[in-house]
């Protein structure tokens, strides 16, 4: 499988987590991620919210990164901005994605 660089795996997951948010009717918690995950330049670190990059950064760190385990991080990164806002529509998306990617977390 390709390895992806840290800024091509958070593309990939922001892309993914974009096209949830139009199809399944514009969540607005789901909107206030993406939003402060948009890039300014197609850069390392060039988020809206300088804290959505250096949390992607702590998330992925050295680890060699694919599309297979970009959406491990992926439901790793919205945990992480969850415990921050507490939303329950968000709590129930994580779930939900979680299941949809049959995606089973090992405690590191």
């Amino acid at each position: 499988m390709k390895n992806l660089n840290r800024l091509e795996a958070y593309k990939v997951m922001f892309a993914f987590l974009d096209r949830i948010y139009f199809e399944e009717g514009k969540n607005d918690d789901l909107g206030g991620l993406l939003g402060s995950m948009s890039l300014w330049e197609d850069r390392e670190g060039g988020t809206m919210d300088a804290a959505a990059w250096a949390d992607w950064e702590d998330i992925v760190q050295d680890k060699e990164l694919n599309l297979d385990n970009t959406y491990n991080f992926m439901i790793d990164y919205m945990k992480e901005f969850n415990s921050t806002y507490n939303s329950k529509d968000l709590a129930e998306m994580i779930e939900i994605l979680m299941r949809e990617l049959d995606i089973n977390f090992k405690e590191d």
